[in-house]
């Protein structure tokens, strides 16, 4: 602010005008806004964006302290319904692009307030919050390739700041490792920081020293297994991208950015795509509204799902995957579903199972079909 005074000291006074009237009134005001989690509908990545940098203005602007004091106060609460709206597994069923926005500011959030208290709000024993971070590096198949489920693209840029930030956080090797990857693979290209938000780009310079110092690594698990999800996904050998890597999901069609998908899976080889799902398209006024469902992308006509007795699958929660099952061993991985709930009445299937068999050993994925249907009405 002095040296903003120096040039001219009209500036600062603006500012402050500016953040109190557009930002932190406003927010202390209204409790209608959807993304606080007060009216009851449950929040996804806005709200935490939103009140991380609400907080974030608070602790950094203005004179009156009562008033920041209480926008930290209410960002807190709102906070937490993002939380508690979180699967335990840490899992972030808007995808894997969201979690930059979504669970990675959660962990900028919880940072800022351990740093801000002198680490008296000390958050390192808490396996949820610790599972939102790791969540990441379970999805990842290769390079910039994630597992793309619900409004996602393959190919991911991840924030190698907010992952350091639950890699310390928690004192996670893996995480510490992979932020070091992206950011020195991705984003210290030239010797310089690259970022398109200068939110980001601060955040990562102010890192970049520890990001530089440290090893990188991806962790690339042999398999993972997201059980609020429904997630699994399996390599061929841990520690490497050679070989097959397989994911699939059950879940239900009301998932946040969902797609209707239940059972859909994808398949790679060598780190590189052979059975994709489409990902996300370009948004429009559509994809938010009624008319989402008739877009081709988010149809399960357009994953790797049953298409039954000429019917899709359709949204809703109560459109889901039942008697969900994994058994996981050194050289076998085995995932079934019943996908017959997610199909509306018209589909006339009492049951459709289907079964994933991942084979080390052979270095293969067998994919086995048995349903029962109470009408045949056309090819399935």
């Amino acid at each position: 602010a002095d040296e903003l005074d120096k040039v001219n000291n009209k500036i600062v006074p603006r500012m402050n005008y500016e953040i109190d009237s557009r930002a932190l009134r406003p927010f202390l005001k209204r409790n209608d806004l959807w993304w606080m989690g007060f009216t009851g509908r449950r929040p996804n990545n806005w709200n935490i964006y939103c009140n991380y940098y609400m907080l974030v203005t608070a602790l950094l602007s203005g004179e009156d302290q009562k008033q920041n004091q209480q926008v930290v106060d209410k960002s807190i609460r709102s906070a937490q319904y993002f939380l508690a709206a979180y699967p335990s597994d840490g899992g972030c069923d808007e995808g894997p692009s969201y979690w930059n926005m979504a669970g990675g500011t959660f962990g900028m959030f919880v940072k800022t307030l351990s740093d801000v208290s002198g680490n008296k709000l000390d958050f390192s024993a808490h396996q949820k919050i610790h599972n939102m971070g790791s969540y990441i590096h379970k999805v990842h198949i290769d390079s910039n390739y994630f597992v793309n489920f619900a409004d996602a693209s393959t190919l991911v840029s991840v924030d190698p700041a907010k992952v350091m930030a639950y890699g310390t956080m928690f004192n996670d090797p893996k995480l510490k490792a992979f932020a070091a990857y992206f950011f020195q693979q991705n984003w210290y290209k030239y010797k310089t920081v690259q970022a398109d938000e200068i939110n980001v780009f601060f955040h990562n310079l102010e890192s970049a020293a520890i990001l530089l110092a440290q090893q990188p690594n991806t962790p690339l698990p042999a398999n993972s297994w997201l059980p609020d999800l429904q997630i699994l996904t399996s390599r061929q050998s841990a520690g490497s991208s050679k070989g097959l890597f397989f994911a699939a999901k059950g879940g239900h069609n009301a998932e946040s950015h969902n797609h209707n998908d239940v059972g859909n899976f994808v398949l790679y080889l060598d780190g590189k795509p052979v059975v994709i799902d489409i990902g996300v398209g370009t948004y429009t006024k559509d994809t938010f509204n009624e008319n989402r469902w008739l877009i081709w992308n988010i149809r399960s006509l357009w994953h790797n799902c049953p298409l039954v007795n000429g019917i899709e699958q359709k949204n809703g929660a109560q459109f889901k995957a039942q008697k969900v099952s994994t058994t996981s061993g050194r050289q076998l991985e085995q995932f079934s579903l019943d996908l017959s709930k997610a199909y509306p009445p018209e589909a006339q299937v009492s049951q459709w199972l289907r079964n994933f068999e991942f084979d080390r050993r052979t270095q293969s994925l067998t994919i086995t079909e048995s349903y029962q249907l109470d009408k045949w009405l056309g090819p399935s």
